[in-house]
């Protein structure tokens, strides 16, 4: 049985992975992919953030993962990515 706490942060962390995806999945002239994957990353950040305060530990972990790939890949930020591989192990 999940606490108020994990139930209220379990929701935030959904938000935010719905917003990365949707980020992700979004084509437009103004936007770059990298921007997008940049953004879509901030987010998996944040929903691993939710995760780790609500104690879910497993799916924060993921969310950190995801993030780092984007970092790694179209992102191009090696040093963010390095800093979510480094938390997801935390």
């Amino acid at each position: 049985i999940m606490s108020a706490l994990q139930k209220s942060q379990q929701a935030k962390a959904e938000v935010f992975c719905k917003q990365a995806e949707a980020l992700l999945s979004k084509k437009s002239w103004f936007s770059s992919a990298s921007r997008n994957s940049e953004d879509a990353a901030e987010n998996f950040v944040l929903a691993a953030n939710a995760y780790k305060v609500g104690g879910m530990m497993q799916e924060a972990g993921k969310m950190y993962c995801k993030a780092a790939e984007l970092y790694n890949g179209a992102a191009q930020n090696p040093s963010e990515a390095a800093k979510s591989y480094s938390q997801a192990g935390n």
